[in-house]
């Protein structure tokens, strides 16, 4: 969902920090997780388990100061569910008078009045939340609550006037969800919430990107012949002006060879390209992930991973730490040596080529080398 405007951005970067030995002056897009509690209870999430802690108060006024001093012009604040931070509103306020636009992950299980305050009114840009089904009882069941669906629904109509903030929905399809006509049902729904963008993600991609394996893969991902009739139904979906993607490279070593023109299809064009194991990464140079101890790492499928942490903020500033050395040694060693938890993340992967195409970088460490399939 990256705008031209911030891809833009994103492709000076890399240019400048670059000339500069990976030294960063700027982060156009940056994650901050305030806390990893939740109020869902997602079969597929195990954060709601943690119990972490929250983001220290009384560091939120620098640091959003430190996030205007490296031009951030984008902050997704994500979960957990970040709205359950007693100092949600202040950060969203903080946010927005630096002029730094807010992308707020949610269940749209808003516990408190001033939450929906600082939602609606401006201070949120883009909201992203999961729809799970286009069945209530199914989405409440994968949620863990039996409101899941009404609140999704109530909390939608309270914040949002017309199509503002943008509204992003999220399906993770499962054995669990999935049925013969499951996509065009999740569009119609997601059309009746007046979502802007849909984005469709298999189980195994939710598992398999962070390096670790929930029991429940194999008892929740699709048949091959489920597969296969997912992807009939996504390639000849009718949006109606609705965004679609299919947001995920999964793992289809368990899918047979030759197993139908749909798997075919899917292996071709935009969502078969090539994943390329020697590709840059440019998340590093994008901006990073904060954690709410402090803890800061590249990207998401990194977080939580204690060999890729870049440092912490409560121990020094955000500047210093995205250009501290295990940030610098991230982006360099990064230019030719892929982590295993990089390859299944499709948008990831589609931003990357773009980027390095836009930033005019080519050579040895641009060398395509597709990711091998079994069965392909």
């Amino acid at each position: 969902m990256t705008s031209r405007k911030m891809e833009t951005k994103l492709v000076d970067n890399i240019r400048d920090s670059l000339a500069a030995d990976g030294v960063v002056s700027r982060t156009p897009e940056l994650t901050w997780r305030p806390t990893f509690n939740c109020n869902s209870r997602c079969g597929g999430c195990s954060y709601w388990k943690k119990n972490t802690g929250l983001f220290p108060a009384e560091r939120i006024d620098s640091l959003v100061q430190e996030m205007a001093q490296l031009e951030t012009g984008e902050c997704l604040l994500i979960g957990g569910e970040p709205t359950l931070h007693p100092e949600f509103s202040h950060m969203v306020s903080q946010l927005r008078a630096s002029s730094i636009r807010v992308v707020l992950f949610t269940n749209m299980m808003f516990e408190q009045e001033q939450i929906y305050e600082a939602v609606r009114g401006g201070g949120v840009n883009t909201i992203i939340s999961s729809l799970d089904s286009h069945d209530p009882a199914t989405h409440n069941r994968l949620r863990g609550r039996p409101d899941a669906f009404d609140r999704l629904v109530e909390t939608l109509a309270a914040v949002r006037t017309g199509d503002y903030p943008f509204l992003a929905l999220n399906t993770v399809v499962s054995s669990a969800n999935y049925h013969p006509g499951f996509v065009p049902r999740v569009i119609e729904r997601a059309l009746t919430l007046k979502a802007g963008y849909l984005a469709f993600s298999l189980m195994d991609f939710v598992n398999d990107c962070r390096e670790r394996r929930n029991q429940s893969k194999a008892d929740r991902r699709l048949s091959p012949a489920d597969f296969n009739c997912f992807l009939r139904e996504f390639r000849d979906a009718k949006s109606e002006g609705l965004g679609l993607i299919l947001a995920s490279n999964p793992d289809l070593s368990y899918v047979a060879d030759g197993h139908g023109r749909a798997y075919r299809w899917y292996k071709r064009g935009q969502y078969g390209m090539p994943l390329y194991a020697t590709l840059p990464c440019w998340e590093s140079w994008n901006g990073v992930n904060i954690l709410p101890n402090g803890d800061v790492y590249p990207c998401l499928s990194t977080i939580l991973t204690p060999r890729y942490r870049l440092g912490n903020i409560l121990d020094r500033s955000l500047i210093e730490v995205v250009n501290d050395a295990p940030a610098l040694r991230y982006r360099t060693g990064r230019l030719k040596h892929p982590w295993p938890v990089c390859v299944f993340c499709k948008d990831c992967q589609t931003k990357n080529v773009r980027l390095t195409r836009l930033a005019g970088i080519d050579g040895e460490m641009c060398r395509p080398e597709p990711l091998r399939i079994v069965g392909s």
